[in-house]
Protein backbone atom coordinates (compact mmCIF):
# COMPACT_ATOMS: atom_id res chain seq x y z
CA UNK A 1 0.00 0.00 0.00
CA UNK A 2 1.06 3.60 -0.45
CA UNK A 3 2.81 5.21 2.49
CA UNK A 4 1.03 7.66 4.70
CA UNK A 5 1.38 11.38 4.20
CA UNK A 6 4.02 12.65 6.66
CA UNK A 7 2.32 12.81 10.02
CA UNK A 8 2.65 16.50 10.76
CA UNK A 9 1.00 17.53 7.50
CA UNK A 10 -1.57 14.74 7.71
CA UNK A 11 -2.90 15.82 11.09
CA UNK A 12 -2.90 19.49 10.13
CA UNK A 13 -4.87 18.76 6.96
CA UNK A 14 -7.34 16.66 8.89
CA UNK A 15 -7.95 19.29 11.55
CA UNK A 16 -8.39 21.93 8.88
CA UNK A 17 -10.98 19.65 7.31
CA UNK A 18 -12.82 19.57 10.61
CA UNK A 19 -12.88 23.36 10.56
CA UNK A 20 -9.92 23.98 12.86
CA UNK A 21 -6.43 25.32 12.59
CA UNK A 22 -3.63 23.59 14.44
CA UNK A 23 0.10 23.98 14.71
CA UNK A 24 2.66 22.03 16.69
CA UNK A 25 5.45 23.57 18.49
CA UNK A 26 8.24 -6.79 27.49
CA UNK A 27 8.97 -8.74 30.01
CA UNK A 28 6.63 -11.44 31.34
CA UNK A 29 8.23 -12.45 34.62
CA UNK A 30 6.06 -12.50 37.70
CA UNK A 31 6.62 -13.36 41.31
CA UNK A 32 3.41 -15.33 41.53
CA UNK A 33 0.13 -14.52 43.18
CA UNK A 34 0.04 -11.06 44.68
CA UNK A 35 3.82 -10.75 44.81
CA UNK A 36 5.94 -8.08 43.17
CA UNK A 37 7.61 -8.98 39.90
CA UNK A 38 11.08 -10.40 40.24
CA UNK A 39 13.32 -10.99 37.34
CA UNK A 40 -11.42 19.26 27.46
CA UNK A 41 -8.08 19.61 29.28
CA UNK A 42 -6.92 22.80 31.01
CA UNK A 43 -4.92 25.18 28.86
CA UNK A 44 -1.30 25.58 29.92
CA UNK A 45 1.19 27.91 28.29
CA UNK A 46 4.27 26.22 26.91
CA UNK A 47 6.51 27.68 29.58
CA UNK A 48 4.22 27.18 32.55
CA UNK A 49 4.81 24.62 35.27
CA UNK A 50 2.00 22.53 36.71
CA UNK A 51 0.69 24.00 39.91
CA UNK A 52 0.24 21.96 43.06
CA UNK A 53 -2.67 22.68 45.35
CA UNK A 54 -2.48 23.01 49.09
CA UNK A 55 -3.04 19.32 49.57
CA UNK A 56 -0.11 18.45 47.36
CA UNK A 57 -2.28 17.06 44.57
CA UNK A 58 -1.14 17.62 41.00
CA UNK A 59 -3.09 19.82 38.65
CA UNK A 60 -4.54 23.02 40.07
CA UNK A 61 -7.70 22.53 38.06
CA UNK A 62 -8.17 18.91 39.05
CA UNK A 63 -11.41 18.07 40.79
CA UNK A 64 -11.62 17.15 44.47
CA UNK A 65 -12.49 13.49 44.75
CA UNK A 66 -13.72 10.74 42.53
CA UNK A 67 -17.19 12.13 41.87
CA UNK A 68 -16.22 15.74 41.24
CA UNK A 69 -16.40 15.71 37.45
CA UNK A 70 -18.63 14.27 34.79
CA UNK A 71 -17.35 11.27 32.88
CA UNK A 72 -17.18 11.44 29.11
CA UNK A 73 -19.78 9.58 27.10
CA UNK A 74 -19.25 5.85 26.61
CA UNK A 75 -17.19 6.35 23.45
CA UNK A 76 -15.50 9.57 24.56
CA UNK A 77 -17.62 11.63 22.13
CA UNK A 78 -20.90 13.46 22.31
CA UNK A 79 -23.79 11.45 20.84
CA UNK A 80 -24.63 14.18 18.32
CA UNK A 81 -21.17 14.49 16.82
CA UNK A 82 -19.53 11.07 17.04
CA UNK A 83 -21.44 9.57 14.12
CA UNK A 84 -20.65 12.60 11.95
CA UNK A 85 -16.95 12.32 12.76
CA UNK A 86 -16.98 8.60 12.00
CA UNK A 87 -18.24 9.35 8.50
CA UNK A 88 -16.25 12.53 7.75
CA UNK A 89 -12.84 11.86 9.31
CA UNK A 90 -10.63 9.85 7.00
CA UNK A 91 -9.25 6.90 8.94
CA UNK A 92 -8.74 4.99 5.71
CA UNK A 93 -4.92 4.95 5.75
CA UNK A 94 -4.90 3.56 9.28
CA UNK A 95 -7.56 1.01 8.43
CA UNK A 96 -5.58 -0.12 5.39
CA UNK A 97 -2.50 -0.57 7.55
CA UNK A 98 -4.47 -2.47 10.16
CA UNK A 99 -6.20 -4.75 7.66
CA UNK A 100 -2.92 -5.54 5.92
CA UNK A 101 -1.26 -6.49 9.21
CA UNK A 102 -4.22 -8.71 10.04
CA UNK A 103 -4.08 -10.34 6.60
CA UNK A 104 -0.38 -11.09 6.98
CA UNK A 105 -0.60 -12.42 10.54
CA UNK A 106 -4.11 -13.83 10.83
CA UNK A 107 -2.92 -17.42 11.20
CA UNK A 108 -0.52 -16.40 13.97
CA UNK A 109 -3.20 -14.40 15.78
CA UNK A 110 -5.74 -17.22 15.59
CA UNK A 111 -3.14 -19.63 16.96
CA UNK A 112 -2.43 -17.31 19.87
CA UNK A 113 -6.12 -17.15 20.75
CA UNK A 114 -6.35 -20.95 20.54
CA UNK A 115 -3.26 -21.58 22.67
CA UNK A 116 -4.93 -21.60 26.08
CA UNK A 117 -1.70 -20.21 27.57
CA UNK A 118 -1.42 -17.17 29.77
CA UNK A 119 1.91 -16.07 28.32
CA UNK A 120 0.42 -16.07 24.82
CA UNK A 121 -2.58 -14.07 26.05
CA UNK A 122 -0.24 -11.58 27.71
CA UNK A 123 1.05 -10.70 24.24
CA UNK A 124 -2.27 -11.24 22.47
CA UNK A 125 -3.63 -8.30 24.47
CA UNK A 126 -2.02 -6.01 21.91
CA UNK A 127 -4.00 -7.63 19.10
CA UNK A 128 -7.28 -7.44 21.03
CA UNK A 129 -6.65 -3.81 22.00
CA UNK A 130 -5.92 -2.75 18.44
CA UNK A 131 -8.93 -4.58 17.04
CA UNK A 132 -11.32 -3.00 19.53
CA UNK A 133 -9.83 0.41 18.70
CA UNK A 134 -10.55 -0.16 15.02
CA UNK A 135 -14.12 -1.12 15.85
CA UNK A 136 -14.55 2.05 17.89
CA UNK A 137 -13.06 4.13 15.07
CA UNK A 138 -15.16 2.68 12.26
CA UNK A 139 -18.25 1.15 13.86
CA UNK A 140 -17.74 -1.87 11.60
CA UNK A 141 -18.88 -4.92 13.56
CA UNK A 142 -16.48 -7.18 11.67
CA UNK A 143 -13.84 -6.02 14.15
CA UNK A 144 -16.12 -6.47 17.15
CA UNK A 145 -17.18 -9.96 16.07
CA UNK A 146 -13.56 -10.93 15.45
CA UNK A 147 -12.64 -9.85 18.97
CA UNK A 148 -15.68 -11.58 20.42
CA UNK A 149 -14.79 -14.87 18.73
CA UNK A 150 -11.21 -14.68 19.99
CA UNK A 151 -12.39 -13.82 23.51
CA UNK A 152 -14.84 -16.73 23.59
CA UNK A 153 -12.05 -19.06 22.53
CA UNK A 154 -9.82 -17.75 25.30
CA UNK A 155 -12.49 -18.23 27.95
CA UNK A 156 -13.34 -21.71 26.71
CA UNK A 157 -9.70 -22.75 27.09
CA UNK A 158 -9.44 -21.78 30.77
CA UNK A 159 -9.90 -25.46 31.58
CA UNK A 160 -7.55 -25.98 34.53
CA UNK A 161 -9.77 -25.96 37.62
CA UNK A 162 -7.71 -25.09 40.67
CA UNK A 163 -8.23 -26.24 44.25
CA UNK A 164 -10.62 -23.34 44.88
CA UNK A 165 -12.78 -24.15 41.86
CA UNK A 166 -11.55 -21.27 39.70
CA UNK A 167 -10.77 -21.58 36.01
CA UNK A 168 -7.20 -21.02 34.85
CA UNK A 169 -5.21 -20.80 31.66
CA UNK A 170 -2.18 -23.03 31.38
CA UNK A 171 1.22 -21.55 32.09
CA UNK A 172 4.55 -22.02 33.84
CA UNK A 173 3.59 -21.19 37.43
CA UNK A 174 3.90 -24.19 39.74
CA UNK A 175 1.57 -22.63 42.26
CA UNK A 176 0.07 -23.85 45.53
CA UNK A 177 -3.35 -23.64 43.89
CA UNK A 178 -3.02 -26.34 41.25
CA UNK A 179 -1.07 -29.50 40.60
CA UNK A 180 -0.83 -28.40 36.97
CA UNK A 181 1.24 -25.32 36.06
CA UNK A 182 -1.03 -22.32 35.50
CA UNK A 183 -0.83 -18.74 34.28
CA UNK A 184 0.95 -16.18 36.45
CA UNK A 185 -1.07 -13.32 37.91
CA UNK A 186 0.60 -10.82 35.57
CA UNK A 187 -0.33 -12.89 32.53
CA UNK A 188 -3.91 -13.20 33.77
CA UNK A 189 -4.24 -9.45 34.27
CA UNK A 190 -2.78 -8.30 30.98
CA UNK A 191 -4.54 -11.08 29.09
CA UNK A 192 -7.90 -10.01 30.51
CA UNK A 193 -7.81 -6.24 30.10
CA UNK A 194 -9.44 -6.28 26.68
CA UNK A 195 -11.94 -8.98 27.71
CA UNK A 196 -13.29 -6.54 30.30
CA UNK A 197 -13.29 -3.74 27.72
CA UNK A 198 -15.12 -5.89 25.17
CA UNK A 199 -17.83 -6.72 27.71
CA UNK A 200 -18.19 -3.01 28.53
CA UNK A 201 -18.44 -1.96 24.88
CA UNK A 202 -21.28 -4.43 24.31
CA UNK A 203 -23.10 -3.81 27.58
CA UNK A 204 -23.20 -0.02 27.19
CA UNK A 205 -24.58 0.02 23.63
CA UNK A 206 -28.26 -1.02 23.37
CA UNK A 207 -27.95 -2.36 19.83
CA UNK A 208 -24.84 -4.36 20.64
CA UNK A 209 -26.38 -5.60 23.86
CA UNK A 210 -29.38 -6.92 21.96
CA UNK A 211 -27.16 -8.69 19.44
CA UNK A 212 -24.29 -9.92 21.59
CA UNK A 213 -25.40 -9.51 25.20
CA UNK A 214 -25.51 -13.18 26.21
CA UNK A 215 -22.10 -13.85 24.71
CA UNK A 216 -20.45 -10.84 26.32
CA UNK A 217 -22.07 -11.63 29.68
CA UNK A 218 -20.22 -14.95 29.84
CA UNK A 219 -16.96 -13.12 29.16
CA UNK A 220 -17.72 -10.62 31.91
CA UNK A 221 -18.49 -13.47 34.33
CA UNK A 222 -15.09 -14.99 33.57
CA UNK A 223 -13.30 -11.69 34.17
CA UNK A 224 -15.19 -11.02 37.39
CA UNK A 225 -15.02 -14.52 38.90
CA UNK A 226 -11.88 -16.10 37.47
CA UNK A 227 -9.64 -13.05 37.22
CA UNK A 228 -10.69 -10.29 39.64
CA UNK A 229 -12.28 -12.28 42.46
CA UNK A 230 -9.85 -15.18 42.08
CA UNK A 231 -6.82 -12.98 42.58
CA UNK A 232 -8.22 -10.41 45.01
CA UNK A 233 -10.49 -12.44 47.26
CA UNK A 234 -10.06 -16.19 46.84
CA UNK A 235 -6.25 -16.03 46.78
CA UNK A 236 -6.06 -13.07 49.13
CA UNK A 237 -4.19 -10.68 46.86
CA UNK A 238 -6.24 -7.56 47.68
CA UNK A 239 -4.02 -6.48 50.58
CA UNK A 240 -0.97 -6.64 48.32
CA UNK A 241 -2.56 -4.31 45.77
CA UNK A 242 -3.67 -1.92 48.51
CA UNK A 243 -0.16 -1.84 49.91
CA UNK A 244 1.37 -1.46 46.47
CA UNK A 245 -0.38 1.82 45.69
CA UNK A 246 -0.19 3.20 49.24
CA UNK A 247 3.37 2.46 50.40
CA UNK A 248 5.48 5.65 50.29
CA UNK A 249 9.02 5.41 49.03
CA UNK A 250 8.30 2.34 46.90
CA UNK A 251 7.36 2.37 43.20
CA UNK A 252 3.87 1.30 42.18
CA UNK A 253 3.85 -2.03 40.36
CA UNK A 254 2.41 -2.07 36.87
CA UNK A 255 0.15 -4.97 37.85
CA UNK A 256 -1.86 -2.45 39.87
CA UNK A 257 -2.28 -0.34 36.74
CA UNK A 258 -3.54 -3.40 34.84
CA UNK A 259 -5.99 -4.21 37.62
CA UNK A 260 -7.33 -0.65 37.54
CA UNK A 261 -7.88 -0.94 33.79
CA UNK A 262 -9.97 -4.07 34.31
CA UNK A 263 -11.90 -2.66 37.25
CA UNK A 264 -12.73 0.54 35.36
CA UNK A 265 -14.42 -1.42 32.58
CA UNK A 266 -16.22 -3.78 34.95
CA UNK A 267 -17.48 -0.72 36.84
CA UNK A 268 -18.77 0.90 33.65
CA UNK A 269 -20.53 -2.36 32.80
CA UNK A 270 -22.10 -3.34 36.12
CA UNK A 271 -21.38 -0.58 38.66
CA UNK A 272 -19.20 -2.90 40.75
CA UNK A 273 -15.96 -2.06 42.56
CA UNK A 274 -16.46 1.72 42.78
CA UNK A 275 -15.02 1.99 46.29
CA UNK A 276 -12.03 -0.20 45.50
CA UNK A 277 -11.34 1.72 42.30
CA UNK A 278 -11.40 5.00 44.18
CA UNK A 279 -9.07 3.68 46.87
CA UNK A 280 -6.49 2.30 44.46
CA UNK A 281 -6.76 5.16 41.97
CA UNK A 282 -6.38 7.75 44.73
CA UNK A 283 -3.18 6.03 45.81
CA UNK A 284 -1.94 6.16 42.22
CA UNK A 285 -2.94 9.80 41.78
CA UNK A 286 -1.11 10.81 44.97
CA UNK A 287 2.13 9.67 43.34
CA UNK A 288 1.90 12.28 40.58
CA UNK A 289 4.00 15.42 40.84
CA UNK A 290 4.88 18.34 38.56
CA UNK A 291 7.95 17.75 36.42
CA UNK A 292 9.34 19.94 33.64
CA UNK A 293 5.92 21.35 32.79
CA UNK A 294 4.30 17.92 32.86
CA UNK A 295 3.20 15.35 35.43
CA UNK A 296 5.25 12.31 36.39
CA UNK A 297 4.74 9.51 38.88
CA UNK A 298 7.22 7.78 41.19
CA UNK A 299 10.08 10.11 40.30
CA UNK A 300 13.29 8.77 41.80
CA UNK A 301 11.70 5.43 42.62
CA UNK A 302 12.43 2.17 40.85
CA UNK A 303 12.54 -1.42 42.03
CA UNK A 304 15.54 -1.87 39.72
CA UNK A 305 17.56 1.13 40.94
CA UNK A 306 16.85 3.49 38.03
CA UNK A 307 15.82 7.14 38.46
CA UNK A 308 12.32 6.53 37.07
CA UNK A 309 10.15 3.89 35.47
CA UNK A 310 11.19 2.65 32.06
CA UNK A 311 9.17 4.01 29.13
CA UNK A 312 8.01 0.67 27.75
CA UNK A 313 6.53 -0.80 30.94
CA UNK A 314 5.13 2.64 31.76
CA UNK A 315 2.61 2.31 28.89
CA UNK A 316 0.27 0.59 31.34
CA UNK A 317 -0.06 3.72 33.48
CA UNK A 318 -1.38 6.31 30.98
CA UNK A 319 -3.65 3.58 29.65
CA UNK A 320 -5.09 3.16 33.15
CA UNK A 321 -5.44 6.93 33.61
CA UNK A 322 -7.44 7.24 30.38
CA UNK A 323 -9.69 4.34 31.43
CA UNK A 324 -10.29 5.84 34.87
CA UNK A 325 -10.97 9.29 33.42
CA UNK A 326 -13.50 7.80 31.03
CA UNK A 327 -15.10 5.94 33.94
CA UNK A 328 -15.37 9.19 35.93
CA UNK A 329 -13.30 7.87 38.82
CA UNK A 330 -10.63 10.01 40.51
CA UNK A 331 -8.64 11.12 37.43
CA UNK A 332 -9.54 14.28 35.54
CA UNK A 333 -8.59 16.01 32.31
CA UNK A 334 -5.74 17.70 34.19
CA UNK A 335 -3.94 14.40 34.73
CA UNK A 336 -4.56 13.28 31.16
CA UNK A 337 -3.00 16.51 29.92
CA UNK A 338 -0.11 16.25 32.37
CA UNK A 339 0.82 12.78 31.17
CA UNK A 340 0.41 13.85 27.56
CA UNK A 341 2.96 16.57 28.17
CA UNK A 342 5.28 14.05 29.80
CA UNK A 343 5.38 12.19 26.50
CA UNK A 344 5.56 15.23 24.23
CA UNK A 345 7.87 17.47 26.28
CA UNK A 346 10.11 15.02 28.16
CA UNK A 347 10.21 11.56 26.57
CA UNK A 348 9.95 12.43 22.86
CA UNK A 349 12.97 13.96 21.09
CA UNK A 350 10.77 16.46 19.21
CA UNK A 351 11.49 15.11 15.74
CA UNK A 352 8.80 14.08 13.25
CA UNK A 353 11.24 12.64 10.71
CA UNK A 354 13.36 10.75 13.24
CA UNK A 355 11.09 10.30 16.29
CA UNK A 356 12.79 8.78 19.32
CA UNK A 357 11.77 8.21 22.92
CA UNK A 358 14.03 8.11 25.96
CA UNK A 359 14.43 4.87 27.84
CA UNK A 360 12.93 6.32 31.03
CA UNK A 361 9.96 8.56 31.69
CA UNK A 362 12.04 11.29 33.38
CA UNK A 363 13.90 11.87 30.11
CA UNK A 364 17.01 9.99 31.17
CA UNK A 365 18.34 7.68 28.52
CA UNK A 366 20.78 5.21 30.01
CA UNK A 367 20.91 1.54 29.17
CA UNK A 368 17.85 -0.40 30.34
CA UNK A 369 18.17 -4.19 30.61
CA UNK A 370 20.56 -4.32 27.69
CA UNK A 371 18.64 -1.81 25.59
CA UNK A 372 20.88 1.04 24.49
CA UNK A 373 19.74 4.70 24.57
CA UNK A 374 16.44 5.20 22.71
CA UNK A 375 16.01 1.42 22.51
CA UNK A 376 13.25 1.11 25.12
CA UNK A 377 10.94 3.69 23.55
CA UNK A 378 7.82 1.63 22.85
CA UNK A 379 4.75 3.89 22.90
CA UNK A 380 2.21 1.87 20.94
CA UNK A 381 0.17 0.21 23.69
CA UNK A 382 -0.48 2.98 26.23
CA UNK A 383 1.16 6.31 25.58
CA UNK A 384 -0.55 6.62 22.21
CA UNK A 385 -3.94 6.26 23.93
CA UNK A 386 -3.49 9.79 25.30
CA UNK A 387 -3.92 11.00 21.72
CA UNK A 388 -7.65 10.53 22.10
CA UNK A 389 -7.54 13.81 24.04
CA UNK A 390 -4.29 15.44 22.91
CA UNK A 391 -3.58 16.44 19.30
CA UNK A 392 0.19 16.58 19.76
CA UNK A 393 0.30 13.04 21.11
CA UNK A 394 -1.74 12.00 18.09
CA UNK A 395 0.75 13.79 15.84
CA UNK A 396 3.65 12.00 17.52
CA UNK A 397 1.96 8.65 16.97
CA UNK A 398 1.31 9.49 13.33
CA UNK A 399 4.95 10.50 12.93
CA UNK A 400 6.08 7.13 14.28
CA UNK A 401 3.83 5.15 11.95
CA UNK A 402 4.74 7.31 8.94
CA UNK A 403 8.46 6.93 9.65
CA UNK A 404 8.10 3.15 9.98
CA UNK A 405 6.21 2.96 6.69
CA UNK A 406 8.85 5.11 5.01
CA UNK A 407 11.52 2.62 6.06
CA UNK A 408 13.22 4.85 8.63
CA UNK A 409 15.31 3.14 11.29
CA UNK A 410 16.38 4.09 14.79
CA UNK A 411 16.26 2.17 18.09
CA UNK A 412 12.86 3.58 19.09
CA UNK A 413 11.28 3.01 15.69
CA UNK A 414 12.65 -0.52 15.59
CA UNK A 415 11.01 -1.31 18.94
CA UNK A 416 7.66 -0.05 17.67
CA UNK A 417 8.07 -1.68 14.25
CA UNK A 418 6.60 -5.11 14.96
CA UNK A 419 3.28 -6.62 13.84
CA UNK A 420 1.87 -5.72 17.27
CA UNK A 421 3.28 -2.22 17.15
CA UNK A 422 1.99 -1.45 13.67
CA UNK A 423 -1.41 -2.95 14.49
CA UNK A 424 -1.70 -0.99 17.75
CA UNK A 425 -0.57 2.28 16.20
CA UNK A 426 -3.07 1.94 13.36
CA UNK A 427 -5.94 1.07 15.69
CA UNK A 428 -5.29 3.78 18.27
CA UNK A 429 -4.54 6.49 15.71
CA UNK A 430 -7.82 5.77 13.92
CA UNK A 431 -9.79 5.84 17.16
CA UNK A 432 -8.03 9.01 18.32
CA UNK A 433 -8.80 10.83 15.09
CA UNK A 434 -12.52 10.33 15.45
CA UNK A 435 -12.44 11.46 19.08
CA UNK A 436 -10.31 14.53 18.36
CA UNK A 437 -12.54 15.63 15.49
CA UNK A 438 -15.47 16.05 17.85
CA UNK A 439 -13.49 17.56 20.72
CA UNK A 440 -11.89 20.20 18.49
Amino acid sequence: MAGLVPAFGLLALWMAGCGHEWSATDDTTDGGDGAPEEGGAPEVDAGDEWEVDAGGEPGAEAADGPEAHDAPSEDGLSPDDSAACETTVDVGPFRETFDEEYRLHRTEFDAMAASGRGDEYYTFQYVLDATLCMYEATGDTVYLERTLAWAETMVSLATIIDRNGNRNWSGDWESPYSGTPISYQLWDLQGSTELARLARIVATDPALLAAYGARSASILDFVRNDIVEKHLTVRGGLDWFRSDVATPGEPMNDKSALLLRILADVYRTSGEYADLIDELATGFRSRLQPYEGALIWDLGLSSEGYTAMDTSHANRFPSAVVALYQAGRVFTAAEVTGLSRLLSDVIWNGSHDDPRFTNFIDGSNGVYEGREPWGNGAIYFGWVALGEYDALVQDIGEAVLAAIQAGARNPSLDYNNTPYGRLELAGHLAKNRVALCESE
